[in-house]
């Protein structure tokens, strides 16, 4: 599963000293920045590990062009992402959970959306800086900067910022 393959990426990126930026650039260009229509929701929704980690992410989105694209070797046409969208959520958080497979369900119909989510409860400092006030909550960014956020389980309202956004 493209998911696995991820975690298991990431992990070795942050553990080698020398190569973990170039690892990251990989890891980054390879499974976040293009959404395989068929598989995106296994591809697109991955944990953030840390502030750094976060920063990078947002701002390789920023850098993506819109008109820039490729076939993939199983014929898939991989496209760069127009929206970020950012999860805030905990483990112990209920509504959270009964969120993700709504949102998973959301990012198959959206692929032109990059999808990660960070864990509160681990990350407390950059939630804090994010202005996290309730959970879940969902931050969009466009071109490296904020444009909204929802602290909602709502999907047909996530839905519509999606809309709004793209």
């Amino acid at each position: 599963m493209p998911g696995c393959r991820m975690a298991a990426a990431g992990e070795a990126a942050s553990s080698a000293s020398g190569a973990a930026d170039t690892a990251k650039v990989t890891l980054y260009e390879e499974f976040s920045r293009y959404a395989d229509r068929r598989s995106v929701a296994q591809e697109v929704i991955f944990e953030i590990t840390s502030a750094e980690h976060f920063e990078d992410v947002v701002s390789r989105a920023a850098g993506a062009d819109e008109h820039e694209g490729y076939e993939d070797a199983q014929g898939n046409w991989r496209v760069p992402h127009k929206l970020m969208m950012v999860q805030i959520h905990a483990g112990w958080c209920r509504v959270c959970k009964g969120l993700q497979p709504k949102l998973l369900k959301l990012i198959t119909k959206h692929p032109e959306v990059l999808c990660c989510k960070i864990n509160k409860a681990h990350h407390e400092e950059l939630a804090a800086k994010l202005g996290v006030r309730g959970l879940p909550m969902l931050i969009f960014y466009k071109n490296g900067k904020r444009v909204d956020h929802h602290t909602t389980a709502n999907i047909n309202t996530i839905e519509e910022a999606i809309r709004d956004n793209t």
